[in-house]
């Protein structure tokens, strides 16, 4: 072994030496026999103050007006009905209005684009009346309000009865 590695090994052992000499001394001169130990008592329950019971009255609810609507009736001349007394079943959803329902918060712009400003946001399952489309209909043209329009982008949102939706420029 190289003389250097001696002396780290001899400074190592001194190290160690005083380490546990000085640990040894303190463990020497601790009484451990004579702790004054105090026991605590042990930790009961204490209820909180009674707190004054609040009574929120419940509002009552509001039943909502029913509206007439129309319903298709199909009476019969004649005991046996015939192909002319029947309702075609996509008659009554022709009649709807075509409107669309976002899923999440989408923006409603001035423009079928990207690059138009934006006028507002349509907020989750808010109907809006759809007016007009794009001739591609990837942009549907809304009413807002009764003097304001706007588009929304088809790829953001759901589409109810938009078969007789006009070709707006």
């Amino acid at each position: 072994m190289k003389p250097r590695y001696w002396s780290l090994a001899i400074v190592l052992i001194l190290i160690n030496y005083l380490i546990f000499a000085s640990l040894f001394t303190v463990l020497t001169e601790t009484n451990f026999a004579s702790g004054n130990v105090t026991r605590l008592p042990a930790p009961t329950f204490t209820p909180a103050p009674a707190q004054p019971i609040i009574v929120v009255p419940t509002p009552e609810p509001v039943t909502p007006e029913p509206t007439a609507t129309a319903t298709p009736v199909v009476q019969p001349q004649s005991g046996n009905a015939t192909t002319s007394d029947v309702i075609p079943a996509n008659s009554v959803q022709d009649s709807l209005p075509a409107e669309l329902i976002s899923p999440g918060t989408v923006n409603i712009r001035s423009g079928p684009g990207l690059n138009y400003e934006i006028l507002g946001s349509l907020n989750p399952d808010t109907p809006l009346p759809i007016i007009g489309r794009t001739a591609d209909a990837a942009w549907w043209q809304v009413r807002i309000t009764t003097d304001q329009t706007g588009w929304v982008a088809d790829s953001v949102v759901q589409t109810n009865n938009t078969k007789d939706v006009p070709v707006v420029d």
